[in-house]
């Protein structure tokens, strides 16, 4: 890779979100071994070797690790005809023929990616030609391309997601299409004296086709991430044309121009970095940057909620709800939320709305049917969870959840059945073995729970869920044999630190957990935090009677013991 040209792409604004989260690593890897791919490639075509070349299959071999890593390769084939072009110069006219037959194995590797990525997605994140009409569709991924590359010239206002324009006006789609012609007529034109120019702009435009929208995945217009690849086109124009017409200048004018180029975006990458040192930053930088992001809102709301900011949460639902009243996420998020602070008759308005928005979503069935059940409709909420299930078979949470409502209603070996298959079917997932745990209980087989909930630890030792019902259960088991104070309060610190501090539910169990290690000046403090943080969080009043009830336990020198039986009573 060309020296500018490297420090171009590895200082690149829009590559911040490929390297900052985590999730999109595989942007890295995938642009790692494509890379490669076209190092081998290169060597095969330099040693004319043919099909004998062993760099010939090492570039197929990287290609199909490229894709399995992100399958936003497809169009190496392509490039490597491009490489032909230029800079290899393989595309006369006798070798046409030869070029195209020794790509046939890229080729069909792209279209079995293709095939593989489609059915993966078609269940939920394609839009349909219904919903995103196609004329729609060419007209944004002519505004699309052109904003890409002003975002890759004047990287402001960049965001982790960009909302669907509602309208396109005409202006706005001529305009974007005549810089395309423009810059495509001049490469055309210039392509003898400069083909890197043309090379570069094809990479561009070639590699951001399965992005553009036209064939539509979610909700997002664009996003930056989306340029880690095609950005390499350009940058390749850009550092052999300054190359080619630095020549005859003062050897001080390209390495001073390069660095008044590389040095303010090394310092403005620096600063985008600053926006992703958590979620409640990353988003709320989004809603300042963007216009009517629901997305973008609702995410926000999300962070407020985890760090214990329930009504900032509601707030910015809410907001959401206003902007997009057919947004069935901000529904199912008021209806979460409404089920945490103890309004299972408001979550259920939230959700029969959601399900009626979006009726094919299994996750808005498993909530509904979840509040059902809270409200004691038992039936109704078990053809809930029938129908998560005919939606989606290879979901484990509609067993789940329908494992809970068998259990609440003493069914216990049918619930049992449930939470086998739910295990089945998400065999890493800690939560069927937590709640199989809580049915244990009600059954008064506390040793054989604590059994599971050790397993669901294994699981995921970090799930601060988990590390909080363990810690409960062996602070306050009514059975001494169960209890086990130092444990619990290990588990309770972890879990508390896990969340900042910012749970009542876990301080309220920290606050157990001291009391039972006998620290009762730490769990009156702790117990009064967690009576602060529901009171501002508008929990239901019964759960905070049961917090100060324990903190005049406390008082007294007392800890608090509970049963954890279907008829539970404490004391």
């Amino acid at each position: 890779m060309h020296f500018g040209q490297r420090h171009l792409w590895l200082r690149c604004l829009l590559h911040v979100e490929s390297v900052a989260w985590a999730a999109e690593r595989k942007d890295v890897l995938s642009a790692f071994f494509g890379l490669l791919a076209l190092l081998c490639y290169a060597r095969y075509a330099a040693n004319d070797k043919g099909y004998r070349s062993p760099a010939y299959w090492l570039a197929l071999v990287f290609f199909a690790c490229g894709l399995m890593s992100k399958p936003m390769l497809v169009t190496l084939p392509f490039i490597l005809l491009l490489l032909d072009y230029w800079p290899l110069q393989r595309s006369k006219v006798p070798m046409l023929r030869r070029l195209l037959i020794e790509k046939i194995p890229f080729f069909l590797l792209t279209a079995a990616s293709c095939v593989v990525t489609y059915r993966a997605q078609k269940t939920g994140a394609v839009r349909s030609l219904v919903d995103v009409p196609l004329p729609y569709r060419l007209d944004n991924a002519v505004v699309t391309v052109v904003a890409y590359l002003g975002k890759l010239f004047w990287p402001t206002h960049l965001a982790v997601i960009y909302p669907m324009p509602h309208y396109i006006p005409p202006v706005i789609f001529f305009a974007a299409l005549t810089v395309l012609i423009v810059i495509t007529v001049v490469a055309w034109l210039v392509r003898k004296k400069a083909p890197f120019l043309l090379f570069g702009w094809l990479w561009f435009l070639g590699t951001l086709v399965p992005v553009i929208g036209l064939v539509k995945v979610g909700d997002a217009a664009m996003a930056d991430r989306y340029m880690y690849i095609p950005s390499i086109g350009i940058f390749v124009a850009i550092a052999f044309g300054a190359q080619k017409f630095s020549r005859g200048l003062p050897k001080f004018i390209p390495p001073a121009a390069a660095a008044f180029v590389l040095v303010p975006l090394a310092c403005v990458t620096e600063r985008q970095l600053e926006y992703w040192r958590d979620d409640e930053t990353l988003f709320k930088h989004a809603m300042e940057v963007t216009t009517d992001n629901v997305d973008a809102i609702i995410n926000y709301g999300v962070a407020l909620e985890y760090v214990g900011k329930p009504m900032e949460a509601m707030a910015q639902y809410q907001h959401a709800e206003r902007i997009a009243p057919d947004s069935y996420m901000a529904c199912a998020d008021l209806g979460n939320l409404d089920v945490y602070m103890g309004k299972p008759q408001d979550a259920l308005e939230q959700y029969q709305r959601a399900v009626q928005i979006n009726p094919k979503s299994r996750t808005l069935r498993d909530g509904l049917g979840s509040v059902l059940d809270t409200l004691g409709h038992f039936d109704e909420a078990t053809n809930e969870f029938y129908q998560a299930m005919s939606l989606d078979p290879e979901s484990a949470s509609p067993h789940l959840y329908l494992g809970i409502a068998l259990a609440a209603h003493n069914d216990f070996a049918a619930a049992t059945n449930e939470f086998s298959e739910a295990m089945r079917l998400a065999p890493t997932d800690p939560s069927p073995l937590v709640e199989w745990a809580k049915a244990l209980l009600q059954q008064g087989r506390d040793a054989d729970a604590l059994n599971e909930l050790h397993q669901a630890l294994q699981l995921d030792p970090d799930n601060f869920q988990t590390l909080a019902f363990i810690a409960h259960v062996l602070a306050a088991d009514e059975h001494p044999g169960v209890r086990d104070g130092s444990s619990a309060l290990a588990f309770a610190q972890k879990a508390s630190a896990q969340t900042g501090g910012a749970q009542p539910l876990v301080e309220d169990v920290l606050a157990m957990a001291q009391a039972e290690t006998g620290q009762f000046a730490d769990a009156q403090n702790t117990v009064s935090n967690a009576i602060q943080l529901a009171t501002a969080a508008g929990m239901k009043p019964q759960t905070i009677a049961d917090m100060q009830g324990r903190w005049a336990l406390y008082q007294k020198h007392e800890p608090w013991r509970e049963s954890f039986l279907l008829s539970k009573s404490a004391k």
